[in-house]
């Protein structure tokens, strides 16, 4: 058994007949994957069970089965009581699940399944392992529960491996990781359509989007790191791509030689504003992100909050990355 907490999380959907599960804010491919995954395999034990979501789900993860069972919803409104558990996937805060600052704690059970080393186990029960993904936390605790694994669920579970590890290249892509992805794969996960929808179907205004982002970029040579900071006018102008934060931050800004890591900075809604951090070294960006209200990996982390003034917004973030940026250089 890989998980002690399988069993007993297992325990806990038994006594329920109601469940809800979670997308965190701003949802990528590992929270949409790992919330899918478990859909099927607890509709199959025969429960009722909600998805829902503060934001819209990327429309290239639409060909996973069941993504029309996640639904958008006001967090700050929404009503727990009719439902007997509430499970909660890729978050490691409830802040980041919810997308509220300091939200109060529903009054129900509450199962924490995630990788982040930021966790703060918030739950009752607190699954939390710092493998690649929560994809890959999920796969063992299936294996733990003997789930027959149906090509969808494999490709589901995939999606968020290869996604999360971002095609394998994260530090915490373990060998767990490729024996877990080689045997989805023999399970029936379609590898092909995975590449095709994550990476090579992008929509053009993103693209351009990026082109803009890359105009945009600044290197701080002093303290080792590239950022961009993009204010809501033209975050609209192009579409709103929310999933280009992360994608650009993944794929172009942590790719800079010479740089430490890499700061990605959106105003996704007007005075608010949100960060990705990627790192290329063995740099801790968690502890910039955790300062600003955020959380994550030592090497892949994210935030947000709500400011007044975006170049004073702007400065506060670079303020504190400079910081922990002397820092580093003293050890």
């Amino acid at each position: 058994m890989y998980y002690k907490e399988s069993k007993l999380i297992f325990e806990e959907i038994k006594k329920a007949k109601k469940i809800l599960l979670n997308c965190h804010r701003s949802p990528d491919p590992d929270s949409v994957a790992s919330n899918l995954a478990l859909y099927q395999v607890l509709k199959h034990f025969g429960k009722e069970i909600k998805i829902i979501s503060s934001d819209d789900i990327q429309k290239n993860l639409l060909f996973l089965q069941s993504t029309e069972k996640i639904d958008k919803v006001d967090m700050l409104n929404f009503d727990y009581s009719s439902y007997d558990l509430f499970i909660v996937l890729d978050s490691s805060s409830l802040d980041q699940a919810i997308g509220i600052k300091s939200p109060k704690l529903p009054e129900i059970p509450l199962i924490i399944i995630d990788h982040h080393v930021t966790n703060e186990n918030y739950g009752k029960i607190n699954l939390v392992d710092h493998v690649s993904s929560t994809c890959e936390v999920l796969y063992k605790m299936f294996t733990d529960w003997d789930v027959k694994f149906t090509p969808q669920l494999a490709t589901i579970l995939l999606t968020g491996i290869y996604s999360d590890t971002v095609s394998y290249q994260t530090p915490n892509t373990g060998v767990d990781t490729f024996f877990i992805s080689s045997e989805l794969l023999r399970l029936g996960a379609d590898k092909d359509k995975i590449v095709l929808n994550l990476f090579h179907s992008y929509d053009f205004k993103l693209v351009k989007f990026w082109g803009e982002m890359l105009d945009r970029m600044r290197i701080d040579e002093e303290h080792y790191f590239v950022w961009v900071a993009i204010p809501f006018e033209v975050f609209s102008d192009f579409g709103k791509p929310k999933e280009a934060k992360s994608l650009a931050a993944n794929i172009i800004f942590r790719t800079i030689k010479d740089t430490r890591f890499c700061i990605v900075m959106v105003e996704q809604k007007r005075g608010i504003m949100n960060l990705s951090f990627r790192t290329r070294y063995d740099f801790d960006v968690s502890k910039i992100a955790q300062e600003l209200g955020g959380s994550g990996h030592t090497t892949s982390a994210g935030a947000w909050f709500e400011f007044e003034n975006f170049d004073k917004a702007v400065e506060k973030v670079l303020n504190v990355a400079r910081k922990y940026a002397k820092e580093y250089k003293k050890v």
